[in-house]
């Protein structure tokens, strides 16, 4: 049995097939005890969006990045290998992500970011801002305001997960299908030594309409 709207449906022969960027409306008129495919009306709904980039999929700025591992970090026990990004104590070291946010409506997003330390403990504070692009947009524009997400590391070799950073306004042309330039910096702390950023986390809220095929 379905419960769709406090409404018992009794199975039907026929199968249904439910997304979950679709949500099921039934019209005043229909008899829920004589429901079929054909009487399904579907409507996309925002959902939020989470997705996780790998620090092997960032980018380190040419001018002050922080350093990707060049072979994966392998912890020996039990040999388990990670890319991870070493951003430094002393320097704003930064890498970037290019990416497209899937079915993004264009609003704010959110970061956080997954770190550890080598031997270490204390706090790392990281920027986060970025720039969203379309077909014709000059590329060398700034980034938009950035806002901030730290992690408190407590033991060494430890993953550590940063706070949510608050909500971030990516500038330029922040639309569904834009390419969206990230940038993720690493602005003090008391830890004294490289955070080591195994990669963040973005979330985004999808669009509420169905999208256009290309043409």
């Amino acid at each position: 049995m379905i419960n769709i709207f406090n409404q018992i449906i009794p199975p039907v022969a026929e199968s249904v097939n439910i997304t979950p960027n679709e949500a099921i409306l039934l019209t005043e008129s229909q008899d829920a005890s004589s429901i079929h495919n054909h009487d399904l009306l579907y409507a996309p709904f925002e959902q939020i969006q989470h997705q996780f980039f790998p620090a092997g999929s960032f980018i380190p700025r040419v001018t002050d990045g922080a350093e990707i591992t060049s072979d994966p970090t392998e912890y020996a026990i039990n040999g388990i290998n990670l890319d991870e990004a070493a951003y430094d104590n002393s320097v704003d070291e930064a890498c970037q992500i290019t990416c497209s946010l899937d079915r993004w409506d264009g609003g704010t997003i959110k970061v956080k970011v997954a770190c550890s330390s080598a031997s270490g403990t204390g706090t790392a504070v990281f920027e986060v801002n970025g720039r969203a692009y379309i077909s014709g947009d000059n590329i060398d524009q700034a980034f938009g305001t950035a806002q901030t997400c730290t992690a408190t590391i407590s033991s060494a070799n430890q993953i550590t997960d940063s706070t949510v950073s608050n909500a971030i306004t990516i500038a330029g042309n922040p639309i569904n299908g834009a390419i969206v330039q990230l940038q993720i910096l690493r602005n003090g702390g008391t830890l004294a030594e490289d955070s080591k950023v195994q990669g963040a986390w973005i979330e985004w809220i999808t669009l509420s309409t169905a999208e256009t095929a290309w043409s």
